[in-house]
């Protein structure tokens, strides 16, 4: 077994009141499935807005582990409503904050 670095620390981002910031709760859910997600919380009450999964990874054979993929930041994109995120490995997602929509982008630089 190897193993592997501990998480990257994530960068949450604010904007109008909202704070955006990694959401791994549909593991929990899923059994044999792992997600990463965006959970938007209302900065003075600590509610959850909303949710969006960006990402879902499932285990198709019980012999494959999968290490975990974590999400490394949040921040506001090129659009008014437009979050980019990026996971540890440098892909990028555009998460609209009015509609909720995920497009992926690929990796930072480079293609998927």
């Amino acid at each position: 077994m190897t193993s592997r670095p501990a998480p990257p620390k994530f960068e949450p981002c604010t904007v109008d009141g909202v704070r955006y910031e990694a959401d791994y709760a549909l593991v929990r859910e899923a059994p044999r499935t792992r997600t990463g997600g965006i959970a938007a919380v209302d900065e003075a009450t600590g509610r959850t807005l909303w949710s969006v999964v960006l990402w879902t990874q499932v285990q198709d054979h019980p012999a494959l582990s999968l290490p975990p993929r974590y999400l490394r930041c949040v921040r506001r994109g090129d659009g008014p409503d437009d979050l980019l995120v990026e996971d540890e490995h440098g892909f990028q997602y555009v998460v609209d904050r009015v509609t909720r929509a995920v497009r992926a982008l690929g990796r930072a630089g480079g293609s998927a």
